[in-house]
């Protein structure tokens, strides 16, 4: 495990407790709500500033190709493995997952980090992708059913 990914697993964990926690409070349906408009929010302002630093206006998908895996590495460790390239998609197997990985820590259930990863992160990958290209947006083919299998993921160009 890399230093990135190691400093995402802690960040992560602490999130999942603050996690059940609201959703113990507020309840599942209101939880959830409010967490998909933190990661709607945080997709815009986070595509915002990859659009400042590059100074790119126009994300078509080799573009995306070349900043959306290393951010993520950069960002929680995560690798992105190009599996399939046509002009319309790029299918990665994503690794490691920090939500994943530190959702097991906290003894939560297979079908529950599915549930998380739905409502947040992969609600995030979709808005951003959508921030940077209104036509592009994410597909989750398999989500994994181990911390040591790979989800299958693409970003489709809608024409």
């Amino acid at each position: 495990m890399n230093d990135t990914m190691r400093g995402a697993m802690t960040m992560f964990f602490h999130l999942g407790v603050y996690d059940q926690l609201l959703h113990r409070e507020l309840g599942t349906e209101r939880a959830t709500a409010l967490q998909k408009e933190v990661m709607m929010k945080l997709a815009k302002t986070q595509a915002d500033m990859v659009k400042e630093q590059t100074g790119i206006q126009d994300f078509d998908l080799e573009t995306i190709h070349s900043i959306f895996p290393p951010l993520m590495k950069d960002i929680v460790g995560m690798e992105f493995e190009l599996t399939e390239k046509t002009p319309t998609k790029l299918t990665y197997d994503v690794g490691h997952c920090v939500v994943y990985e530190s959702s097991l820590m906290l003894g939560t259930e297979h079908d529950a980090i599915q549930a998380r990863c739905t409502a947040t992160s992969s609600l995030w990958v979709d808005s951003f992708l959508k921030e940077l290209n209104p036509n592009v947006s994410l597909e989750v083919h398999r989500f994994r059913q181990s911390a040591a299998e790979p989800c299958v993921e693409s970003i489709v160009l809608s024409t």
